[in-house]
């Protein structure tokens, strides 16, 4: 297990993500397994985007494509652009700033 190898290695706080739609981060769309490791303690987290009101979309809408593509999704996230890009990008920023302990 990923957690008891990231214990053995003495990491203070972690969290290994498989949403349930098959991504390997936090998933705007279907519930998201966690595997938080916190304090020496594995316990296991679920984090529905419904239950957040995370409203997004069509999974498709997340599919990338060329450079110049990408730079403009990117782009328009951080003019505050409200897609389903920038709702996985805040749920997956959130988890860092979470994991990151810069949430007070």
């Amino acid at each position: 297990m990923f957690a008891e190898g990231l214990k053995n290695l003495n990491i203070k706080f972690a969290w290994i993500v498989n949403s349930e739609d098959g991504l390997d981060e936090i998933s705007p769309y279907a519930q998201t397994n966690v595997i938080q490791l916190k304090d020496g303690i594995i316990s296991e987290i679920i984090i529905d985007p419904k239950t957040l009101n995370v409203n997004a979309d069509r999974f498709d809408n997340l599919v990338g494509d060329d450079a110049d593509f990408n730079a403009d999704k990117m782009i328009e996230i951080f003019k505050g652009k409200d897609n389903d890009f920038s709702k996985a990008v805040c749920l997956n920023a959130a988890a860092g700033l979470i994991v990151g302990e810069k949430l007070h």
